[in-house]
């Protein structure tokens, strides 16, 4: 018998599509090259990712998480997203065992559902700049959209430092970062 997926809540993360850096993601997984991977890069920056938290965000006692008119919240200082973060068991140059700890990011909610146990987390639509710095400060060793899939790329930490660099540089990202996190399971 067949499952139904559950959704997510709030309606924004359902609604979260990214055909274009899905195609992007295809582009420079099957023919790598300068021109594929400018063109990632900038889809990647336009884009919404879903995030995946142990509960729905928490803002401090007297305030109210406001959303926009696009279902988008915004959270004060002091909000508690319990991020998930996965501990990736891969194997290094030596062919020995190591642990990497993987954030891992979605381009719409189909993708988490692919991955048994996962739709059980909150889903959390977060702008791609958002999440790459979010990445960092999560001490990230990889930043892997949509694993598990045959749409999965694995973006390391020191390109994704390289990236923030770059964003923070060009007026993208603050200069400093904004975000604090401090959490992660074993899955």
């Amino acid at each position: 018998m067949h499952q139904q997926e559950e959704l997510f809540a709030p309606d924004v993360v359902n609604e979260t599509r990214n055909s274009r850096l899905i195609s992007a993601i295809s582009a420079i997984t099957y023919s790598p090259s300068k021109r594929n991977e400018n063109a990632f890069i900038q889809t990647l920056i336009e884009s919404n990712l879903i995030l995946l938290s142990l509960e729905a965000p928490r803002p401090p006692s007297g305030y109210i998480t406001r959303l926009d008119e696009e279902g988008f919240g915004y959270y004060g200082i002091d909000t508690k997203i319990s991020l998930v973060q996965l501990n990736s068991h891969l194997k290094d140059h030596n062919n020995q065992a190591t642990k990497q700890l993987m954030l891992p990011v979605f381009t719409e909610s189909s993708y988490v559902h692919k991955i048994p146990g996962l739709s059980d987390f909150h889903g959390l639509a977060m702008s791609a700049i958002d999440v790459l710095e979010l990445c960092i400060i999560a001490k990230s060793e990889i930043l892997s959209i949509n694993p598990g899939s045959k749409c999965q790329l694995d973006i390391s930490r020191d390109s994704v430092e390289e990236l923030v660099i770059n964003l923070r540089k060009n007026g993208f990202l603050p200069q400093k970062e904004s975000l604090l996190v401090d959490s992660h399971i074993d899955f």
